[in-house]
């Protein structure tokens, strides 16, 4: 048994489900502006970070202000996004 647990999650087809990259017509329209994940995945990420067992981090290829704006309010998790 692990006396600490470091859990890595992916923003963009994790956390957050998105489209298929061709079905977009530009590249800039590509990221998750406006995207949110469930309530549901909100709640079971501030659970994980709740235990002082788990350090949790969420990655993604997103930009920062992206997922901040996201998941930026979930106390004690980690984000590392493109800049």
């Amino acid at each position: 048994s692990a006396s600490r647990r470091v859990i890595m999650l992916d923003f963009n087809g994790t956390i957050v489900i998105k489209e298929a990259v061709d079905s977009f017509l530009k590249r800039d329209t590509i990221g998750s502006v406006g995207d949110a994940p469930p309530e549901a995945v909100c709640q079971s990420l501030a659970k994980l970070c709740a235990d002082p067992q788990n350090t949790v981090f969420v990655v993604s290829g997103d930009n920062n202000r992206n997922v901040e704006k996201a998941i930026g309010n979930i106390h004690g998790l980690g984000l590392a996004a493109s800049n």
